[in-house]
């Protein structure tokens, strides 16, 4: 629900994509989060379940490896909420008695953690993605924009601002809530 949420929020935002949608698109869309990533298609505006899936992977599966990293790399043992922190602040992290520049470890880290999502979407999307039009948000989704985009080099990381698209599976389900009770004008307002 959340990554359709996302979509839907991402279509109503979005003049260009929901003109796409009218023309016959599906739109695909994965939400990055902390523990889980969430992969859905609309098609025509409605969601498309056999396309649609989750997999128990997020930034939480990043910050277990870069724990494991850092501890081979530095000898320094870190907690799962302290890597979380690190991956925040990848550019100057202090370590081992200077700044570092982990980027690096956290890129190869990712690639490594989204590879069973990649295979399952190639799989499933695959001979789909020449009529589809794909948007990645969620917590997760700056830094795992770059491998969908390896998959599926139309993808796009949507939203004004990267840190922007995070918000999108709240705010398509607001917006849903809204709608269902009657009160979309006060929230697109």
């Amino acid at each position: 629900p959340q990554a359709a949420a996302g979509i839907y929020y991402w279509m109503r935002s979005d003049a260009a994509v929901r003109q796409a949608v009218e023309s016959g698109v599906l739109l695909g869309g994965v939400d990055f989060g902390t523990y889980t990533t969430g992969c859905a298609v609309l098609e025509g505006g409605r969601p498309v379940v056999d396309l649609s899936f989750g997999m128990d992977i997020g930034m939480s599966n990043v910050a277990d490896a870069l724990v494991l990293a850092l501890h081979q790399q530095y000898g320094l043992s870190v907690d799962q909420k302290t890597a979380m922190e690190f991956i925040a602040r990848r550019h100057k992290v202090f370590i081992d008695g200077d700044m570092q520049d982990i980027s690096p470890q956290i890129r190869q880290i990712v690639t490594e953690t989204s590879a069973p999502l990649l295979s399952m979407l190639r799989a499933r999307w695959g001979k789909l993605a020449p009529r589809m039009m794909i948007g990645v948000y969620g917590g997760g989704a700056p830094d795992f924009a770059e491998p969908v985009r390896g998959v599926f080099p139309k993808a796009r990381l949507v939203g004004h601002e990267e840190r922007e698209s995070r918000f999108y599976p709240v705010l398509g389900m607001l917006g849903y809530f809204a709608a269902r009770n009657k009160m979309l004008a006060a929230v697109t307002e």
